[in-house]
């Protein structure tokens, strides 16, 4: 099923095709190549862009929160989806569906290092990480938030470190207590994948302040927020963004930088999923892909289409994650890694990204 998806993007078949390559700024070479696809079936799930009746909380355990689908309909959560409250910022580790009028402890890795965790905080869904920031562990995933946020705003932060002593003690933090004990954490993810696994070794008393934690090294300038980071960069992003036009049975998008290498890319099964979260697929690349030195230059359609064909042709491995009511399956390239996702025998979304 999985191949046969994208067999039949890079053979531009079954509806597929490849669109224009439009670019992200008058001085970027990077590109956004859109994917088209006629599709004349109906999706029976919305994303979470879409919804009007969701309510998300903290567990006040570092590694889930809980999301309430109140919709009548499957909700489906993107990896990468980033949650802010009055508590630590999150973001998911991977795809997770909510059936109707029920809730799910979604898994997610913290992305605000010195904000502490409050236990039923009120939580919201505010747009989607970085390509570039790694969510297979804790410690990876605040090194690339640090190179991010220094290549974007020139912002250097002392954090979690390779230091494993420090990335433990200040990441990998749980709440003494969780509200929601009762409700069953998605467990079959952590059991079928390491990546999705990690240490609890230290806890507070008092809910949520960070215990056997010396943050003395780190400065004090917020500089560790990733969200606030991105807000920051929103006005170059919504410039940008003027240059992608409104494309009719668009289903996703490939990024590509001016060697024509595949920075990341999110193909959805259908159109409206792809519009529902077209905004926060192209703001999430913020600064990197606004500004380059380089001369000038438009791909030409035929040649970037070509690049993702080959590239896409390569061979590839793949990993159940999570089997269930829905799939995740990780797709791994030679330098590209993501995870597709399987709703009621449908691929609905493809993601990739570079290594």
């Amino acid at each position: 099923m999985i191949r046969e998806f994208i067999r039949n993007v890079v053979e531009e078949k079954n509806g597929f095709s490849f669109d224009r390559p439009h670019r992200l700024g008058e001085k970027s070479l990077s590109v956004l190549v859109p994917v088209i696809r006629k599709a004349d079936w109906k999706r029976d799930y919305i994303t979470l862009s879409e919804t009007k009746n969701v309510s998300i909380k903290d567990t006040g355990n570092i590694e889930f929160v809980n999301v309430q689908n109140n919709e009548d309909v499957p909700l489906y959560i993107s990896r990468g989806s980033i949650f802010k409250g009055d508590t630590q910022e999150r973001a998911v580790i991977h795809g997770h569906i909510i059936k109707p009028n029920s809730n799910l402890n979604v898994a997610v890795r913290c992305i605000h290092l010195t904000k502490s965790i409050n236990c039923d905080a009120d939580m919201e869904y505010v747009g989607s990480l970085p390509y570039s920031i790694d969510l297979s562990k804790q410690t990876n995933t605040w090194n690339t938030i640090q190179m991010y946020v220094t290549d974007c705003v020139g912002t250097n932060f002392n954090c979690c470190t390779d230091d494993d002593a420090v990335a433990t003690d200040a990441c990998n933090v749980t709440a003494s207590h969780d509200c929601y004990t009762t409700i069953a954490p998605d467990v079959q993810i952590d059991e079928y994948s390491s990546n999705m696994s990690s240490d609890w070794v230290a806890y507070s008393s008092t809910g949520g302040n960070y215990a056997n934690t010396d943050f003395g090294t780190l400065n004090q300038d917020n500089s560790d927020d990733l969200v606030g980071t991105l807000d920051e960069l929103s006005e170059n992003i919504k410039e940008a963004m003027k240059n992608i036009p409104y494309i009719e049975n668009q289903v996703g998008g490939v990024f590509m930088n001016g060697s024509g290498e595949i920075i990341g890319l999110d193909i959805y099964d259908v159109s409206k999923s792809w519009q529902s979260m077209k905004n926060d697929t192209i703001k999430k690349e913020g600064a990197s892909f606004i500004d380059d030195d380089d001369d000038l230059f438009v791909m030409r359609p035929e040649k970037a289409s070509k690049l993702i064909s080959k590239k896409l042709s390569n061979d590839f491995t793949e990993k159940i994650i999570y089997s269930k009511d829905y799939s995740i399956i990780e797709v791994r390239y030679e330098d590209l890694v993501g995870e597709v996702v399987v709703f009621n025998n449908q691929v609905i979304h493809l993601t990739l990204w570079r290594k």
